[in-house]
């Protein structure tokens, strides 16, 4: 038979397609024995397929990011889009400021060509009013499909009392699961990496439905690149899509991508597409971060400042290589007008498991004196080889040298109240020094005794430390502690106490705390938890609230109380000032300890709120060191 002409036969394979004829790839070629390409088979199993996954656009959101993942996605062709939250900045209780927003948003997505599927963060529902507008627009907040045999769960991590999900949601979740045992994959999508937080949060529960099946997870919300193994599955946390980031690079977790995802017959494979370029999956895995942490704790420099005489001072920086890898330091100091050294560049090669010490002399120039020198300045940058084109392990930066002869605490712990005996342990942060010390409140010397081994105090005591050099006489100032023994405060009586706490409502534009008793409060009554934001109700600035009661302690202890709050927050037991985490600020925790009987003990937590953010979290910690939320403890009020 003759062979029909090339176009004839594309012509006759197209038509046959078109009607039906013939359900074959089109591949026609003039057959010969030898032919320019393999004999692999074409990629193209119809239960393949491809979606990508854009994680957080805010959170201190740079413009344009997003937009810019938005071209490149409609260039790729994925068959949908998924996401892990943070689509707008969010945190406001006014609709027409959470109308904007969401309006911006969706001018953005609208230019996306392919379906989104989208799944709420922190930052798109922050109080009650933005999970009513999030429920009005997308009518749900947490949901599944199954697309091509896998089951896609989105999850919601700010159900719930704070970081932990609801009872109706891991009902949902688990029925889920349950109705859909054949699927050949498991994606789950959150915003919060919910398996990281220590407190209960019912994420365990969703992990002992999918432990007879393959599953993945993905979360966002650090705006930092991890993938991890845990149950034996693979769990990521996406690095940032436009959100507030240092883009210290992609060994170091920090850079803006899209994940793309091509789920084969063996489950999902990952890359990462960087707007600058192609990452695989395990660009941050276990291994990898421990040479970026190696390299991160290493250009954490802690100098020290040692006064030789009026004029010359010693210059510490200890550079700390903890890691498996040799890193290579390089470094200039800037011209300086008040002071001079003797030394201007460094060419470090620390090895494996070491540390290297930068040190050289200054000298005041002309009249300048120490007290009022400007800082100096190192520039330096930090390395370790990478593969040939792979991203590089590499930090630069400029580091300010105060010139402050006052050393950084060398106490190992922070706490400082005892009840029967103390254990100090001190830790020296600069190598090649004599750390000398002393326990009757007078300044330490040469000929004061040298830290070798933990000191054990039984009584209320004034420790004094200075370094020396011995070889050059310089020596720092002193850093001085007071170690307190304190007796467990006694509980009280209260035997018409009931559940829950007063409180007291203000309203007034604060930047500290105020004097509550020079106040009228707007409103008062009894709640059960911290939620300041229900208390608030539509005002979302410029209040403050004051919580009493008494709290339940389970046992005689030492314990140690936080507050974790945007903005300022205070906590009294006894009317003594436990927690300082006063003035305007972001979410902060701040703690302190005191010393309680087992039983009932009057409290006061006092808060306020500026602007931009309100939260407010309390917690302890007993003997076992385990931190729990304060709500935890029995609460009481008149």
């Amino acid at each position: 038979m003759q062979r029909l002409p090339f176009f004839l036969a594309l012509i006759c394979t197209v038509f046959n397609l078109e009607f039906g004829f013939s359900q074959k790839p089109i591949f026609i070629v003039d057959s010969t024995a030898i032919n320019p390409w393999t004999k692999r088979p074409f990629e193209n199993n119809p239960e393949n397929f491809q979606f990508a996954i854009v994680t957080d656009r805010t959170g201190g959101h740079r413009n344009g990011v997003f937009e810019k993942a938005v071209e490149k996605l409609n260039k790729l062709h994925p068959e949908f889009v998924m996401c892990v939250g943070d689509l707008i900045e969010g945190y406001s209780k006014d609709q027409k400021e959470i109308d904007r927003q969401w309006a911006e948003w969706d001018d953005i997505l609208g230019k996306l060509k392919m379906r989104f599927f989208a799944l709420p963060g922190n930052h798109d529902i922050s109080n009650e009013v933005m999970r009513k507008v999030w429920l009005e627009r997308y009518g749900k907040a947490w949901y599944h499909f199954v697309y091509k045999g896998v089951l896609f769960i989105a999850m919601d991590s700010n159900d719930g009392d704070g970081l932990s999900i609801s009872r109706s949601q891991i009902d949902y979740v688990k029925k889920a699961i349950a109705d859909n045992p054949q699927v050949r994959w498991t994606m789950l999508y959150m915003h919060h990496p919910v398996w990281n937080y220590k407190d209960f949060n019912g994420f365990n529960e969703i992990e002992a439905a999918l432990q007879s099946r393959p599953y993945t997870v993905l979360a966002g919300h650090n705006h930092q690149y991890l993938k991890t193994q845990r149950n034996n599955r693979n769990y990521y946390i996406l690095a940032s899509t436009g959100g507030g980031s240092q883009l210290r690079g992609p060994r170091f977790q920090e850079f803006d991508h899209v994940t793309w995802v091509t789920f084969t017959d063996e489950g999902p494979e990952l890359v990462n597409l960087a707007l600058s370029g192609i990452h695989n999956d395990d660009i941050v895995d276990d291994a990898g971060l421990a040479k970026a942490k190696a390299m991160l704790d290493a250009v954490n420099f802690k100098p020290q400042l040692l006064k030789i005489d009026a004029r010359r001072a010693q210059v510490l920086v200890n550079i700390q290589n903890s890691g498996l890898d040799t890193l290579y330091f390089e470094g200039h100091l800037y011209h300086h007008h008040q002071l001079s050294s003797n030394q201007g560049k460094f060419k470090l090669k620390i090895a494996p498991q070491s540390n290297h010490q930068l040190n050289f002399e200054v000298s005041t120039i002309g009249n300048a004196t120490f007290d009022k020198a400007a800082p100096l300045e190192l520039d330096w940058q930090m390395s370790l080889p990478s593969p040939f084109m792979e991203a590089p392990y590499h930090l630069e930066g400029t580091l300010p040298i105060i010139v402050d002869f006052t050393p950084p605490s060398p106490a190992v712990e922070e706490r400082s109240i005892f009840l029967t005996t103390k254990t100090i342990e001190l830790k020296q942060p600069q190598t090649g020094l004599s750390m000398r010390y002393t326990l009757d409140g007078t300044e330490p010397s040469l000929n004061s005794k040298t830290y070798q081994a933990p000191i054990t105090i039984s009584n209320t005591t004034t420790l004094k430390v200075r370094y020396f050099n011995t070889k050059n006489g310089a020596a720092s100032n002193t850093w001085q502690q007071v170690y307190r023994k304190v007796t467990l405060l006694e509980p009280v009586t209260m035997p018409t106490a009931k559940p829950g706490m007063a409180y007291r409502f203000y309203e007034g534009k604060f930047q500290t705390l105020p004097n509550f008793k020079t106040l009228t409060p707007l409103r008062t009554g009894t709640v059960q938890d911290f939620n300041v934001e229900l208390l608030a109700g539509s005002r979302i600035n410029h209040y403050a609230i004051v919580y009493e009661g008494f709290v339940d302690i389970p046992a005689d202890d030492l314990y140690y109380f936080y507050t974790r709050s945007d903005e300022g927050s205070k906590l009294y037991i006894h009317d003594q000032l436990v927690v300082d985490n006063d003035g305007s600020h972001e979410e902060r925790a701040r703690g302190g300890d005191i010393a309680l009987k087992k039983g009932l003990h009057p409290f006061r937590v006092e808060y306020f709120e500026g602007f931009e953010g309100q939260s407010l979290f309390v917690g302890y910690s007993g003997g076992d060191g385990k931190r729990k939320p304060f709500i935890g403890l029995p609460l009481m009020s008149k």
